[in-house]
């Protein structure tokens, strides 16, 4: 979830983990991954998890995505079905093309203020759709990470408001789960289904922000069920 890193998947990992290898690859730009030169696409970002894939060795892999996440999942899934057997799409958002302009408008590379006031606005931001029960403390622990490089972090956005999501939800064909939690992008993942009616859909209510902590437990069982 832009402009997070990998680190948000932490406490899923230790749930997910016990069974198979689990990878929380920081996305290029974000988190410990390098910068790239130029402002990536989500096939760009696709290619480079893919890339990590083929490095690592594994010929046979399941992709979760949230959010930002979710739409580069289904760009690896369509890049290499020969790769991906599974996508669990945390949130697949679709939007009108008036929807994606105001977003891509809104979500413009953040100013920096002198007196640190944008670093406010980020944690209210973020505040806003956490669950209640997602303490300071928890988002504490992933807030560097939003504030770690202005320049690239309205990257994955801008990337996800590029992207046709629908045409990719519409023509994909790898077995995919969509959890839909009560966030902001909440009404805007009931659009998928419609798109692409073979589509496992959980709707997880009261979840929001912050899922990842507080359900780790929770969402491994959900996932593991889907993909074993």
């Amino acid at each position: 979830m832009s402009p997070n890193s990998g680190r948000i998947y932490r406490r899923f990992q230790d749930e997910m983990g016990t069974d198979r290898i689990v990878a929380a690859p920081d996305t290029p730009g974000f988190g410990e991954s390098y910068v790239p030169s130029t402002r990536p696409s989500i096939d760009d970002y696709a290619e480079a998890i893919t890339e990590l894939s083929d490095a690592l060795g594994w010929d046979e892999i399941d992709v979760l995505g949230y959010h930002t996440g979710s739409m580069t999942a289904l760009a690896v899934a369509e890049r290499r079905p020969d790769l991906v057997k599974h996508a669990v799409l945390i949130s697949a958002p679709i939007f009108s093309d008036d929807e994606r302009a105001a977003m891509r408008e809104h979500y413009l590379r953040p100013a920096v203020e002198d007196d640190g006031s944008h670093i406010q606005r980020m944690w209210d931001g973020h505040r806003k759709w956490s669950e209640a029960a997602w303490t300071a403390d928890h988002l504490a622990e992933q807030f560097a990470d939003v504030l770690r490089n202005p320049r690239t972090s309205w990257w994955g956005h801008a990337a996800a408001f590029d992207h046709d999501y629908a045409s990719a939800v519409a023509r994909s064909a790898v077995p995919t789960l969509v959890l839909n939690g009560d966030d902001d992008l909440h009404d805007h993942t009931l659009k998928a289904l419609d798109l692409r009616p073979d589509l496992a859909y959980r709707h997880l209510p009261g979840w929001s922000h912050g899922m990842l902590d507080l359900h780790a437990a929770e969402l491994a069982r959900l996932v593991r069920d889907f993909v074993d």
